[in-house]
C-alpha cells in the first residue's frame, strides 16, 4: 500500500512526540515533588509553629507568675519597710507583667484567652489593692496597708489568680504531650506519604521512560526501513544497472522522498531499455540496408563478371 507521509513529517512528528513525553515527564517529576515538598513545607512548620506558641506561653505564665510574686513581695516589703525602693521596683513590674498577660492573651486559643483574662482580671483587683496599700503607707498607715495585704479578698484574689496559671499548667502539660504525640504522627504520616509518592514517582517515571524508549526504537526502526534498507537497495540496484541488467526494478512503498528517488531511477532505467531498443531498431535497419547493399553489390559484381566473359568470348570468335 502505498503511503503518502514524508519521512521528514515523520520523524519531526516523532521527535515532537519524544518532546511532548519529555515534558511530560518533567511535569510529573515537578508535581510529584510538589506533593513531596507540600507537607514538609506546610504541616511540619505548621507542628513546629505551635510547638513554639505552646512554648512560648509557657513562658509567658512562668513570667506571669514570678511577676506576681515580686508585685506581692514588693508590696508587703514596702508596708513593712517604708523603703521607696521596693515602691519603684513594683511600678516597674506592674507594666511588663501588663505587657506579658497581654502577649498571652494576643497568642492563646480560645480557652487560654479565658485562663489568662481570668488571671489578667484578678491581677488588676490585686493591683488596685496594693496601690491602695501603698497609699495607706504614704499617709502614715502602714498598719491599715498590712491589713490590706492580709485581707481574705487579697488572698482570695491571690487564689484566683494562682488558679488561673495552674489551669493553664495542667491544659499546657496535656497539650504539650499531644502536640508531641501529634508531631509524631504527622511525621510518621509524612514519612509514608512521601515514600508512597517517591514509588509512585519511580513507576511513572519507569513508564514514561518506557514508553520513550520504545517510541525511539520505533524511529531507529524507522529510519532503518524507511531509508538505510531502500538506500541499501537503491545501491545495489544501481550497481545491476551499471552492470547491464536493465531488468531490475526498485519497488516504491511509500510515496516520499525515497519514493521519489526510487521512482526516478526506475524511469530512469525504463528509458535506458526504451534507448537500448530503439538503438537496436537502428543498428536493425542499418543492417538490414547495409546487406541489401552488399547483396546489390555482389549481384552487380556478378553481372560484371558475367560481362567480361561475354566480352571475351565475343573477343575470341572475332579472332577467329
Amino acid at each position: 500500500m502505498v503511503q503518502n507521509f514524508s519521512i521528514r513529517l515523520k520523524l519531526i512528528g516523532g521527535f515532537i512526540v519524544i518532546i511532548i513525553f519529555v515534558l511530560q515527564t518533567g511535569l510529573f517529576s515537578y508535581l510529584y515533588y510538589r506533593q513531596i515538598i507540600a507537607p514538609l513545607s506546610q504541616e511540619i512548620p505548621q507542628a513546629i509553629t505551635d510547638l513554639s506558641n505552646i512554648s512560648d506561653l509557657n513562658v509567658y505564665a512562668e513570667l506571669i507568675r514570678y511577676y506576681d510574686e515580686a508585685l506581692t513581695q514588693s508590696a508587703r516589703n514596702y508596708a513593712f519597710t517604708q523603703q521607696e525602693k521596693w515602691k519603684q521596683r513594683y511600678d516597674q513590674i506592674v507594666p511588663e507583667l501588663d505587657t506579658v498577660i497581654y502577649e498571652a492573651i494576643k497568642k492563646g486559643d480560645e480557652e487560654d484567652v479565658s485562663y489568662f483574662s481570668d488571671v489578667n482580671d484578678s491581677n488588676l483587683a490585686l493591683v488596685d489593692l496594693e496601690k491602695e496599700s501603698f497609699r495607706l503607707v504614704d499617709a502614715g498607715f502602714a498598719e491599715e496597708a498590712v491589713e490590706i495585704l492580709e485581707s481574705e479578698e487579697y488572698w482570695r484574689l491571690k487564689e484566683e489568680y494562682a488558679q488561673g496559671i495552674r489551669s493553664y499548667v495542667e491544659k499546657y502539660e496535656q497539650a504539650q504531650q499531644l502536640s508531641s504525640r501529634d508531631s509524631f504522627e504527622k511525621i510518621e504520616i509524612i514519612t509514608n506519604k512521601a515514600r508512597e509518592v517517591v514509588i509512585e514517582s519511580y513507576i511513572v517515571l519507569f513508564c514514561l521512560y518506557t514508553i520513550i524508549i520504545i517510541i525511539s526504537l520505533f524511529l531507529i526502526y524507522l529510519i532503518d526501513r524507511r531509508i538505510i534498507r531502500r538506500i541499501k537497495s537503491l545501491i545495489q540496484n544501481t550497481k545491476e544497472i551499471a552492470s547491464g541488467n536493465l531488468d531490475v526494478r526498485t519497488e516504491v512503498v511509500f510515496e516520499d522522498e525515497m519514493g521519489l528517488l526510487e521512482k526516478s531511477i526506475n524511469i530512469m532505467t525504463d528509458k535506458l531499455v526504451n534507448s537500448q531498443k530503439d538503438i537496436q531498431k537502428i543498428v536493425e535497419k542499418r543492417t538490414a540496408e547495409i546487406e541489401q547493399l552488399n547483396k546489390y553489390l555482389v549481384g552487380r559484381e556478378l553481372r560484371m563478371i558475367e560481362l567480361k566473359k561475354k566480352l571475351n568470348e565475343q573477343s575470341h570468335e572475332d579472332s577467329q
